[in-house]
């Protein structure tokens, strides 16, 4: 199951801007950031066998990251047809002028984006 997760990527702005108490916190956050629209949709197993740790562990990164506001917990239902459906959380990490370094410019932007969420043309 790992083997669909490709990389992540810890930002340098993650390491200096946000205050983080152990790597596994950071690295949580940068796996959740890493995912399309910064939302992770799965089980706490997954990123326990990421992070190398239990599911403990991960519990409790992810509470200090709630606390500190980095990300946020949802409810979410998971439609599997005939109206079965599982039960799931989703976590989204927080990007707002506090813990992003990336500002907004001035000038109006133009992208062109993908069926994956891609850049595929950027007009500058």
């Amino acid at each position: 199951m790992t083997d669909k997760f490709k990389f992540y990527k810890i930002e340098s702005w993650m390491v200096n801007d946000l205050d983080f108490e152990t790597l596994h916190q950071q690295t949580l956050f940068a796996i959740i950031y890493g995912f399309k629209n910064h939302e992770y949709h799965g089980a706490r197993e997954f990123l326990a066998r990421l992070l190398r740790c239990n599911i403990r562990t991960v519990d409790r990164c992810l509470r200090y990251l709630q606390d500190m506001g980095y990300i946020a917990k949802f409810k979410t239902k998971k439609y599997y047809g005939n109206y079965q459906f599982k039960k799931t959380n989703t976590y989204r990490a927080i990007i707002d002028e506090e813990n992003h370094p990336i500002k907004e410019c001035e000038e109006e932007r133009i992208l062109l984006f993908d069926e994956w969420g891609n850049i595929i043309i950027d007009f500058d």
